[in-house]
């Protein structure tokens, strides 16, 4: 990270996925979560952005889990982070998966879409519960303080951006959910 830095590199993003340990294992990953959110604290450390992008509704995904995938992210130097929805493409691992775990209508094309609030749900929680735990850690990353505060000292021209950054937190925190496809799975 140092060289990078020093050969001009200015943001990184980290994939964490998942902070659960059971469902790091089930999806084929092996990230050492306490070595990168060690990375992320050096890399914030010698004045890199730092991005984190994480994922909600995996198959079998429990509630406790989903939370502690949020609260890592909380509690992580992570600058900015997006929180978004597993979505198991037709031919992947993931999909054989969600067809296991019981997830319907998989096949339909609206539930490919892992910015939005609908589509296939393989997890362990109701649709309601899932949009509710993603769309609280939207609102909880960016209203912490100490996160803006670092975020507007980081980027020079944070005027400039701060629109674009405040409509795209408003539609992931806080607008109405798009609407469902009539084929889109409703809850698991």
């Amino acid at each position: 990270l140092r060289l990078l830095k020093q050969a001009g590199l200015f943001r990184c993003m980290f994939a964490i996925d998942t902070a659960s340990p059971r469902l790091q294992k089930f999806t084929g990953r092996r990230l050492n979560v306490e070595k990168t959110l060690a990375m992320i604290r050096y890399a914030r450390k010698i004045g890199i952005l730092v991005h984190g992008t994480f994922i909600l509704g995996f198959p079998t995904e429990t509630r406790k889990e989903a939370e502690l995938t949020v609260r890592t992210a909380l509690e992580s130097d992570l600058h900015t982070a997006a929180f978004h929805r597993a979505v198991a493409f037709k031919g992947t691992k993931m999909y054989a998966q969600a067809v296991a775990a019981g997830a319907v209508n998989v096949d339909d094309p609206a539930g490919y879409d892992y910015k939005l609030d609908h589509g296939v749900n393989p997890s362990l929680m109701s649709e309601k519960e899932l949009v509710r735990i993603r769309r609280n850690a939207w609102r909880r990353f960016y209203l912490s303080p100490r996160r803006v505060t670092a975020l507007l000292a980081f980027l020079p021209y944070w005027i400039r951006v701060m629109p674009m950054f405040l409509r795209m937190w408003f539609e992931k925190a806080w607008a109405p959910a798009a609407p469902r496809s009539a084929g889109a799975y409703t809850g698991a």
